[in-house]
């Protein structure tokens, strides 16, 4: 009676890498310099607009990122889609939380 055994990966064969995920480039500057994208905190949630491009973060830690999708009318909590597939998000005030938007060129500070 024999048995069976997997083959062990030797020296020879070439492990596969952890797939990388694909970042978003930064916009690229006319001069080929890559620039930052300016963020403007937003203190009264009651300001956010759907669609708007925000980041939350926590202690200077990037805890999610996304458009948003729905705002209390009370500006209490609103609703993220967050990049990169990561589904739905609800972001409530009392959790401490700040808020940054993307700024935008066109859009006049409220």
């Amino acid at each position: 009676m024999s048995t069976l055994m997997a083959p062990t990966p030797s020296a020879a064969t070439p492990i596969a890498a952890p797939r990388q995920h694909r970042l978003r480039k930064p916009p690229i500057a006319a001069g080929g310099q890559a620039r930052p994208i300016p963020l403007e905190p937003v203190p009264n949630w009651c300001k956010l607009s759907r669609s708007d491009e925000v980041t939350v973060c926590r202690d200077r830690r990037v805890m999610a990122s996304g458009r948003v999708d729905m705002v209390a009318l009370d500006g209490s909590v609103f609703w993220i889609i967050q990049e990169d597939g990561k589904g739905r998000a609800m972001i409530h005030k009392k959790d401490g939380l700040t808020v940054f938007r993307k700024a935008a060129a066109g859009r006049a500070r409220r």
